[in-house]
């Protein structure tokens, strides 16, 4: 690859992820957990997001949520919590 040039993004199914924050940034964990004994899970990728950028990525996906419900109908999130919550620090 030459200077200058981006390699194109893998697409990796994700099923959990664990979220933490700071003072200056807020961290995803994603994680697969298909297939997987309960609790456990492959460590996919970390994101690092400024709480300005985190807000308006929660904006966004709730939008996009409520989208989805209207066109689809209520997604079913029974199977038991795949989101995972630190403390700030």
């Amino acid at each position: 690859m030459s200077q200058g040039q981006q390699a194109k993004p893998t697409a990796v199914f994700v099923d959990g992820v664990a979220i933490g924050s700071g003072p200056r940034a807020f961290i995803l964990e994603f994680v697969q957990t298909l297939g997987q004994e309960r609790g456990a899970g492959i460590f996919v990728g970390r994101f690092v997001m400024t709480p300005a950028a985190a807000k308006e990525f929660l904006a966004k996906l709730g939008q996009l949520v409520a989208g989805h419900e209207a066109r689809f109908g209520p997604i079913d999130t029974d199977d038991g919590p795949r989101i995972l919550t630190a403390e700030a620090n």
